[in-house]
């Protein structure tokens, strides 16, 4: 492979990353969420008497929540990958600065949470993606 096809794949990688991280962050939340409201029912002493296992069991059983972890866990490998390609100096800011923007845009978009400084919002994402922007740039 030639540098810039490296170079084009390292930066293919970053947002795989991103996106494997950011956009499967709000489905997690989500289904915790559910998973503690359907718990805020019953008896408050059967609540405390749960053990972690029972908890993290339930958690397991529901597809809701151990499908996006699964693609989370991905995104995990990928980076594992990409940080034998890349120095970690750049490849974890790189990747947590596009799982932010991913978790955003995911949650505002996809599953339509409420943003509430819309014009802060876009900009922020236009000011985080132009610094990613030149840091790959800047290689």
């Amino acid at each position: 492979m030639d540098f810039t096809s490296s170079r084009l794949f390292n930066s293919l990688l970053y947002f795989l990353v991103g996106i494997a991280w950011g956009c499967t962050n709000p489905f997690i939340k989500r289904a915790e969420e559910k998973l503690n409201s359907s718990s805020h029912g019953r008896d408050k002493q059967v609540v405390q008497s749960q053990t972690l296992a029972s908890r993290l069991m339930v958690s397991v059983m529901n597809p809701a929540m151990w499908i996006p972890y699964g693609m989370n866990q991905c995104g995990s490998l990928i980076f594992w990958f990409l940080s034998a390609r890349e120095p970690v100096q750049r490849a974890a800011p790189v990747c947590n600065t596009l799982a932010f923007i991913f978790t955003a845009a995911t949650a505002h978009l996809v599953l339509g949470e409420e943003v509430r400084r819309p014009l802060i919002f876009y900009a922020g994402v236009l000011l985080v993606g132009t610094g990613v922007f030149v840091i790959l740039a800047l290689e």
